[in-house]
């Protein structure tokens, strides 16, 4: 028994770092102070997306991500489509190759954390535009985050937090669709 909580405490003490993906450019939030700020929206996310995705794992919207909302529109408002522009925001997350990495994990195990583990996760975030209930644009973003888990990477658990790099990739994904919108909004506007 004393062997086994011996074994626990050493796979606790494992660690688990994450690293962004260099598919989408890293925005910077800060460029949204100086753009003039779009129209109202109302915004949800499609429920039952994906269980693994932001909204279940971290609770959704975040901190970060209605900052970003409310500092990029007018006003931002959190529900159901209306007479409005609406944005209905869906996230998805899939480990590339699970079978490969549930077996790194098993060896993970078995070397109490000297073997490391390591699997990818795929990100989209698909958005569809409504303006006065007509469908006006979809757009799709996908990026991934790198993940490993080892004794030796302790180090560097506290700086690439596995929750606070999906965050931050989320609010990237989020920038780019800010970005998009702002480009595209006038048109959709004076089309409808």
């Amino acid at each position: 028994m004393l062997r086994f909580l011996g074994v626990l405490l050493l796979l606790g003490c494992c660690g688990c770092a994450s690293f962004h993906g260099e598919e989408l450019a890293r925005l910077d939030p800060q460029e949204l102070r100086t753009q003039p700020r779009l129209p109202p929206i109302s915004y949800q996310i499609r429920e039952g997306a994906n269980p693994n995705s932001a909204e279940a794992g971290a609770g959704w919207p975040t901190a970060s991500s209605e900052a970003l909302f409310c500092s990029a529109f007018t006003g931002a408002r959190h529900g159901p489509a209306e007479d409005d522009l609406h944005i209905d925001l869906a996230h998805f997350s899939v480990i590339r190759q699970p079978i490969f990495s549930m077996t790194l994990v098993l060896f993970t195990i078995a070397s109490l954390g000297i073997i490391p583990t390591y699997a990818e996760e795929d990100y989209t975030l698909t958005v569809r535009v409504e303006y006065k209930g007509q469908l006006a644009r979809e757009y799709v973003y996908k990026d991934h985050v790198s993940l490993w888990v080892e004794v030796l990477l302790i180090f560097w658990s506290f700086t690439h937090d596995p929750i606070e790099i999906e965050r931050a990739n989320f609010d990237n994904m989020l920038l780019h669709l800010i970005r998009d919108l702002r480009r595209d909004i006038p048109q959709i506007v004076t089309d409808a």
